[in-house]
């Protein structure tokens, strides 16, 4: 039986991509993100049919810092085989370390704030005794099985983990928060709904938030609030007015909790009975230590009040501080990593 050759191929632009075919088992990608997402190559490796076998973008410049290391980034990833994926990054690496990276990381499409991370693990055990079909979700990676295999077999290790919690209740309360509630209030501190009828200038409010709530943690890097409205504003159609909250501090906006209706679930024919709770973030202050717990526990109460079953806290770093807020709640029902390389 004839083997197709594969080679590599350069992607230049969105419109390249009509001279290939996608496989269907592939996640979905977008020429549009080449665009979008300003990776500074697109690679993939193709059969003599033009169809697409392994994928990926690279960034080299304006890429998350760690330490003393240049990163690099490996993006945009998909493979069919082993032997795709094994061309795809050695090339990729080799790539990377040629304009000056030491360091490289996958699978993160441009940054943080974008798609990263696969899945690497699933507890259908505990989503089955919660009647909860372990199906993905709204917004969570989708990767094959073996593409984590593929990076740790070419020299990539786990330097970051990550877990989604499934909330069985969501009317459970925290007697320790009433205190902290009272000292909110007699702070003049509130808690509001979005007001899904100004979606643009509320997200604007956001965004000095998340980027002085996120700005320690691991790989961050700085976005435009052009490129924060892009990565909201697509959201503004399934924006529900009590699933996103506000907290202000006087007229200044201190904390948020972002959540969604999960309609991944209309998709399968289920009725949308799971809320994801998307983003939390709060300014990193001890004069408002406590309130991030708050909105999400706000948040709970008002969905299971608009008729949702279950929640789930989606894709949160696997520290001790984040698991004892977050799985106050819930079980884990899904794990994550992120893989890095040193480059010689």
């Amino acid at each position: 039986m004839h083997t197709l050759r594969q080679e590599l191929h350069e992607i230049s632009s969105p419109q390249c991509y009509a001279r290939f075919r996608q496989p269907s088992e592939f996640s979905r990608f977008d020429p549009a993100w080449l665009s979008m997402h300003r990776p500074d190559a697109h690679w993939v490796v193709a059969d003599e049919d033009h169809l697409i076998c392994a994928r990926c973008s690279l960034w080299w410049q304006e890429t998350p810092s760690l330490g003393r290391e240049r990163t690099g980034l490996i993006g945009h990833y998909a493979s069919r085989d082993e032997s795709s994926a094994d061309m795809l990054l050695q090339f990729a690496t080799q790539e990377l370390a040629a304009h000056g990276c030491t360091y490289a990381l996958g699978p993160m499409d441009q940054n943080t704030w974008r798609d990263y991370r696969f899945v690497i693990e699933r507890n259908d055990h505990a989503s089955k005794l919660a009647n909860f079909a372990c199906e993905s979700f709204l917004m969570e990676p989708r990767n094959a099985p073996e593409w984590p295999e593929q990076f740790a077999r070419n020299g990539y290790r786990s330097v970051a983990t990550y877990f989604s919690a499934l909330v069985e209740d969501l009317c459970v309360r925290s007697p320790r928060l009433e205190r902290v509630r009272q000292r909110f209030a007699a702070q003049g501190i509130s808690v509001r709904s979005i007001r899904a009828d100004d979606t643009e200038a509320e997200i604007r409010r956001l965004f000095s938030v998340a980027q002085a709530a996120f700005a320690g943690h691991l790989f961050y890097a700085d976005i435009s609030e052009s490129d924060f409205l892009n990565m909201y504003l697509p959201f503004r159609e399934w924006i529900r007015e009590e699933l996103v909250l506000v907290a202000e501090d006087s007229d200044r906006v201190v904390g948020f909790c972002f959540a969604v209706p999960d309609l991944l679930q209309a998709k399968r024919g289920q009725s949308i009975d799971t809320v994801i709770v998307k983003t939390l973030g709060v300014l990193p202050d001890r004069r408002y230590a406590g309130l991030g717990q708050i909105l999400l526990e706000d948040v709970h109460h008002r969905a299971s009040e608009a008729g949702f079953q279950r929640g789930i806290h989606a894709l949160v770093r696997d520290i001790a501080p984040l698991r004892r807020i977050f799985l106050r709640y819930g079980n884990v029902c899904r794990r994550y990593a992120l893989f890095g390389k040193e480059l010689a």
